[in-house]
């Protein structure tokens, strides 16, 4: 069966907000998600890492995008390009099978620093999380971030930061052939 993804409200928010909240990866995957793609053209156009059909599965979980109502009425073969394809071509971008702990230390600040400014505006360890250089000093920040969000901006908006986080973390997974 084809799966066409569509934005959810949730979705559209996410991609009309100023500042993300997701990681840059899964923002530029959920950018591509337009309602005419299947699931295979959106792992086709990205290089079929891991990462994104994992992300596809965690934004589908996450509530960003639901299958298509359209999905069974529209065969038309979706179009070639992306209209929000990422800059870089998908070749180019490193597997994440062969990830490196300082790029996830690099993604996770990155992270945690648009998250700041989104949710908090200031941060008192703001600085910390900008220059670290492991996750061994980034990981000490985490639950209190967390918290600081979920005070300020809502329990919603400390579990997506906290999903968004658990997602980067996690250690990529053997690709599957299928």
């Amino acid at each position: 069966m084809r799966i066409v993804y569509a934005l959810s409200d949730k979705g559209a928010r996410e991609c009309a907000a100023a500042h993300s909240t997701l990681p840059v990866e899964l923002h530029g995957l959920l950018r591509m998600v337009d309602g005419r793609r299947t699931r295979e053209d959106l792992l086709a156009a990205t290089g079929k890492s891991a990462l994104t059909a994992g992300g596809l599965r965690w934004l589908s979980a996450s509530g960003y995008i639901q299958p298509s109502e359209m999905a069974d009425l529209d065969t038309r073969p979706a179009p070639a390009t992306a209209p929000f394809a990422p800059s870089a071509p998908a070749h180019s971008a490193p597997s994440p099978l062969s990830r490196r702990p300082d790029d996830v230390c690099h993604a996770m600040s990155n992270f945690m620093i648009r998250s700041i400014r989104r949710h908090l505006g200031r941060y008192a360890y703001e600085q910390q999380i900008a220059t670290a250089t492991t996750l061994g000093e980034l990981l000490p920040y985490l639950h209190p971030l967390i918290d600081a969000i979920v005070a300020r901006a809502g329990t919603e908006a400390g579990a997506e930061f906290a999903d968004s986080a658990a997602f980067l973390l996690q250690p990529p997974r053997r690709a599957q052939r299928r």
